[in-house]
């Protein structure tokens, strides 16, 4: 029997990133490489439309890639309507999709950042691979 899966495509979508601050995320950054901070690191939030158009559920992989570079996080649903955003918290796992450049001002720019979203079957990697 032919595996048809390998011949279709996934379902990309283009979205712009926004970092944010999780005071929850903070606490759990006293040990960086622990499980507790990966869990609320390695997390994209986006609304149900967006989920539906990229055929993923609450809990699924997703790869998040740009020019700078790509990661893999797991999806949660927001009830707000926010179609073509994804946040996510400031950590290790978006910083791999900032640019370096700083423009003169010495911070990265976290907001707006542009990205292409898609289901992914890889694995969340710890920290420590990021780095």
């Amino acid at each position: 029997m032919v595996n048809v899966s390998k011949f279709i495509s996934t379902p990309k979508k283009e979205a712009l990133l926004i970092t944010y601050s999780d005071i929850f995320q903070h606490e759990a950054s006293v040990d960086k490489f622990g499980k507790e901070y990966k869990k609320l690191s390695a997390v994209a939030i986006t609304d149900v439309d967006d989920m539906k158009s990229l055929g993923v559920s609450e809990g699924d992989n997703v790869e998040i890639s740009n020019e700078h570079g790509s990661v893999v996080v797991s999806i949660k649903k927001d009830d707000d309507k926010h179609e073509g955003l994804i946040l996510m918290p400031g950590s290790f796992y978006s910083n791999r999709l900032m640019s370096p450049k700083t423009n003169g001002t010495g911070f990265i720019d976290s907001k707006k950042v542009n990205v292409s979203v898609s289901k992914s079957r890889e694995s969340i990697k710890d920290v420590k691979d990021l780095l």
